[in-house]
């Protein structure tokens, strides 16, 4: 594929083109200092808005049948609507057979 003559780029082009070029000037330090930068920053901020997981009883059996239903070929609202009287059951301590 032939290379693209900066001519011919549009302004938001020739700004992406700029900043890839900046990044490959950057020596090894300077590029793990600004990924630790922005991780930390992200990580940070993520943090911040994250909202507190409620681990109650019925809050982590929905969150089982959720997954099963995304994970296991075959489980869809049918059988999740048989099986969740029987894992709330468990997860309340009641025992598998009510």
């Amino acid at each position: 594929m032939p290379k693209k003559r900066n001519c011919r780029r549009n302004e938001q082009e020739k700004q992406v083109h700029e900043q890839a070029v900046a990044l490959r000037k950057l020596t090894d330090q300077q590029l793990i200092d600004r990924i630790e930068q922005k991780y930390t920053a992200g990580y940070e901020a993520g943090k911040r808005e994250a909202k507190p997981i409620d681990e109650t009883p019925r809050h982590l059996t929905e969150q089982l049948l959720l997954a099963l239903s995304l994970d296991v070929k075959g489980i869809g609202p049918a059988l999740i609507a048989k099986m969740r009287p029987v894992i709330q059951g468990i997860v309340d301590g009641r025992g598998s057979n009510e």
